[in-house]
C-alpha cells in the first residue's frame, strides 16, 4: 500500500485524505487503474493500481506502476485502446472497450475497460493526461470503443469521476459514519430517496429519512432497532445484507471496513436474482417428488418440503449446512434406513464416495416402515450434487402383484399344460385300441358279423374314435407348444408333393361337401428346410377349417409361390367368412367364430392356434383377411431361411 500512495499524493497534492482515499479504493473487489497517456493516447503508463488490480494481473503494485499498458495487451488490443484513449482525452467523455489482459502465469483474462479523463489532471508541459480505468466483467461485443454513459457530477470529489465509471452503487462513509462519496449509480438506485445523499449527513439520518418516505422497508422491524442493525459494528471487516424497497426492488449491500474505521459499500440491484430465485423455489417446492441439492463440499444446500414429509423421522437435520454423512448417520440411527453394516463409519464413507464415483444413478430402496423409495442422484459439472426423491411404494405394490399373478398363471399353466398331458397319453391308448378292434369289424377280417347294422354301428364308433384322438392329439401338441417343449426336427422335401398328398387326403371330406379344390403351384419351387410333420398338420388344419366353413358348391383355393426369397402358402374359402370381432381372437386357444353355443361344426378350436404357433417355431408368420359372408384368405409366410437353396 505504502508504494502506492506516492502516485496518489502526486495526482491529488491538494487533498489531505487522499491516503483514505487510497484505503477505499483498495476496498473495491473491482481493479482500478489510473493512467497516464500523451493527448493522442500514445505509450500509456500505469501510475496507481488498486489491490483487485493486482489480484488479477497476479504482479505485486510496485510492479505495475510504471510499467507501460501496453505490456498487459496483445497487439492488436494495445492499438485499438491507443484509439479509445485519443477518443477520450480529445472529447473529454468516458469510453469502455473489450481486451484481453495478459496475466503473470501467462494465461489471459477478457475484461472490459472503462476509463475516462480526470478533471483538471492534463500537464501541458508534458502533454500528459491521467485517466482513471476500471476493470469489469467482458462484455460479449469486442467491436471498436463506444463512449460509456456519463453521469450528472453532483460532487466536486477528485474520485467521483472513478466511482462513477462503476456499474454498481458505491457508497463511502468516514468512521463516525458520515457520507463521503456517492457515486451516479446509487442515487439512480434510490430515486425517492436521492437527496439524503450529500456528504457529511450520517448514515443513521439516511436510513431514518428513506424509511419515512417509504422507500425502505423494515419487514416489521421497529424502525430504531432496524437502524441500529444496520449501523452497529460487529467487528466484523466485511458484511452483507439486503434492503428491501417500495415496489418491490431488492438491493444487495456488501461493505467493508476501511483502515481508519470507515466503511466502503458495494450497492447491487438483485430484484431479477430474487426473483429468480423466487421462482426457482417455488419450482422446487410444487414438486411431487422431494429434492435435495448438495454442495461440492456434500452439504445439504437446499431441499423442498416434500423431502421433509419423505422423511419425517429425521426432518430436524434436513436443514442446510448438514452433510450427506450426518443425515445418513442419522437415518440409520433412527430405524428408518434399512441397512445394517458391521462398520458404521466404513458404511458412510462409502456411501459418500459412491453417489460421487458413480455420478448419475438411480436406485430403488426399501424403507423400515415398509415404503419404497427410488433415489435418483446427478453429479454437476460445478461439484454440486442434486438428489430426487420419489415415493414409487404403489408402484412397487403393483409390480409385486403382477409378478404373483404371473407366477400363479405360469403355475397353472405349467399343471394345465402337464394335466392335458397325461389325460392326453392315457386316453391315446385304449382309443388306438378301439380303433384297431373296429376297424377289423368294418373290414370282417374274422368273418361277417351277422347284421348289417353292426358293420354300420363299427363304422361309427370307428370314425368317432378317429375324431376324438385328433382332437387328442391338438391337445397335446397344444400343451407342448406352451410348455416350450416341442421340437422341431427339420429335413429338406418338396411342397408340391405334400400340398398333393394333403389333398388325397382331404379329398372325402371334399366330395361330401360337394366343394371344389383349385390348386396353384409355382414351377420349380426350392426344396424347404422345415418340420415335415409340422407344415403337413399347417396345411391340413387350414384346408380342414376351409372346407367345414364352406357351404355346397363353394370353392377351396390353395397358393403355393416364392415370396422375397421365403415360401408364402394362401388358402383361400367362399365360406360364411368371420366378422371382424373374431378375427383378433381366432389364433388364441380354443376360440372359434360367432357363437359357440350356435356353432353345430366340431371342433376344439385349437387349428388355428396350433399353426400359427408351428408357423411362428420355423420363424415365420401367419395372416388372416376375411369378409363376412364372402370369405377367408389365411396365408402364412416361411422366411428365406426356411428356403433351402437361400441357406446355402
Amino acid at each position: 500500500m505504502a508504494n502506492l500512495l506516492p502516485a496518489i499524493t502526486t495526482l491529488f497534492p491538494s487533498r489531505p485524505d487522499d491516503a483514505v482515499m487510497a484505503a477505499a479504493l483498495d476496498a473495491l473487489d473491482l481493479p482500478l487503474l489510473i493512467i497516464s497517456s500523451g493527448s493522442t493516447g500514445v505509450d500509456p503508463e500505469i501510475v496507481y493500481a488498486n489491490d483487485a488490480m493486482t489480484s488479477l494481473t497476479g504482479h505485486a503494485g510496485s510492479q505495475l506502476v510504471g510499467t507501460p499498458l501496453n505490456d498487459l495487451l496483445t497487439g492488436s488490443d494495445a492499438s485499438r485502446v491507443q484509439v479509445a484513449l485519443f477518443a477520450a482525452i480529445r472529447d473529454h467523455s468516458p469510453m469502455r472497450i473489450t481486451i484481453a489482459i495478459h496475466r503473470r502465469d501467462g494465461n489471459a483474462s477478457e475484461v472490459s475497460l472503462a476509463f475516462r479523463p480526470l478533471t483538471g489532471r492534463h500537464d501541458e508541459t508534458t502533454d500528459k493526461c491521467h485517466l482513471a480505468c476500471l476493470l469489469s466483467a467482458a462484455d460479449r461485443d469486442r467491436g471498436n470503443a463506444v463512449p460509456s454513459s456519463s453521469a450528472e457530477e453532483s460532487d466536486t470529489h477528485p474520485f467521483q469521476e472513478i466511482v462513477d465509471t462503476l456499474n454498481e452503487g458505491f457508497i463511502q462513509y468516514d468512521s463516525d459514519d458520515r457520507l463521503v462519496l456517492c457515486n451516479q449509480r446509487a442515487r439512480e438506485m434510490y430515486t425517492v430517496r436521492a437527496h439524503l445523499f450529500r456528504r457529511g449527513n450520517y448514515l443513521a439520518e439516511i436510513l431514518r429519512g428513506s424509511i419515512e418516505l417509504g422507500d425502505l422497508l423494515t419487514d416489521g422491524i421497529p424502525v430504531d432497532e432496524f437502524i441500529r442493525l444496520r449501523t452497529g459494528k460487529n467487528g466484523r471487516s466485511r458484511s452483507v445484507h439486503d434492503n428491501y424497497l417500495s415496489g418491490g426492488r431488492v438491493i444487495r449491500i456488501s461493505q467493508r471496513r476501511t483502515s481508519d474505521g470507515g466503511r466502503v459499500a458495494i450497492h447491487s440491484d438483485i430484484t431479477e436474482l430474487k426473483r429468480a430465485h423466487e421462482l426457482l423455489r417455488n419450482a422446487i417446492e410444487a414438486m411431487t417428488e422431494g429434492f435435495a441439492l448438495y454442495g461440492p463440499d456434500d452439504r445439504l444446500v437446499v431441499c423442498n418440503q416434500k423431502l421433509l414429509e419423505l422423511h419425517a423421522d429425521v426432518a430436524d437435520i434436513l436443514v442446510p449446512g448438514s452433510s450427506f454423512a450426518q443425515i445418513l448417520r442419522r437415518m440409520m440411527d433412527a430405524g428408518t434406513w434399512t441397512a445394517t453394516p458391521d462398520d458404521l463409519d466404513t458404511y458412510i464413507e462409502q456411501r459418500v464416495l459412491r453417489r460421487r464415483k458413480l455420478g448419475e444413478h438411480v436406485v430403488e430402496r426399501s424403507m423400515a416402515d415398509g415404503r419404497w423409495l427410488r433415489i435418483s442422484g446427478e453429479l454437476l459439472p460445478d461439484g454440486h450434487y442434486v438428489a430426487i426423491h420419489t415415493d414409487i411404494t404403489e408402484q412397487k405394490q403393483r409390480e409385486l402383484a403382477l409378478t404373483e399373478a404371473k407366477l400363479q398363471a405360469e403355475t397353472a399353466s405349467r399343471a394345465k399344460s402337464s394335466f392335458l398331458a397325461n389325460v392326453s397319453h392315457e386316453l391315446r391308448t385304449p382309443l388306438n385300441a378301439i380303433i384297431g378292434f373296429t376297424d377289423v369289424m368294418c373290414h370282417e377280417m374274422f368273418g361277417p358279423l351277422g347284421s348289417a347294422r353292426y358293420a354300420e354301428y363299427a363304422s361309427d364308433v370307428n370314425s368317432s374314435a378317429l375324431h376324438l384322438l385328433a382332437l387328442i392329439n391338438d391337445l397335446l401338441d397344444m400343451s407342448k407348444i406352451e410348455a416350450g417343449k416341442y421340437t422341431l426336427y427339420d429335413e429338406y422335401f418338396e411342397l408340391p408333393p405334400l400340398v398333393a398328398e394333403c389333398a388325397r387326403q382331404l379329398a372325402p371330406q371334399l366330395e361330401l361337401g360337394e366343394l371344389e379344390l383349385h390348386q396353384t403351384i409355382t414351377p420349380e419351387l426350392p426344396k424347404l428346410r422345415a418340420d415335415l410333420r409340422a407344415i403337413r398338420q399347417i396345411l391340413l388344419n387350414l384346408l380342414s377349417n376351409a372346407i367345414k366353413f364352406t357351404g355346397p358348391g363353394g370353392v377351396i383355393g390353395i397358393d403355393v409361390r416364392t415370396d422375397r426369397g421365403g415360401i408364402t402358402v394362401t388358402v383361400t374359402d367362399t365360406g360364411i367368412g368371420i366378422g371382424p370381432e373374431d378375427l383378433e381372437q381366432l389364433t388364441k386357444p380354443f376360440q372359434q367364430a360367432g357363437n359357440p353355443m350356435l356353432n353345430n361344426r366340431s371342433g376344439t378350436g385349437l387349428g388355428l392356434s396350433i399353426s400359427r404357433s408351428l408357423t411362428e417355431l420355423h420363424g415365420g408368420t401367419i395372416a388372416i383377411a376375411s369378409t363376412l359372408g364372402e370369405g377367408t384368405r389365411v396365408t402364412f409366410r416361411l422366411p428365406p431361411s426356411r428356403n433351402a437353396a437361400e441357406a446355402y
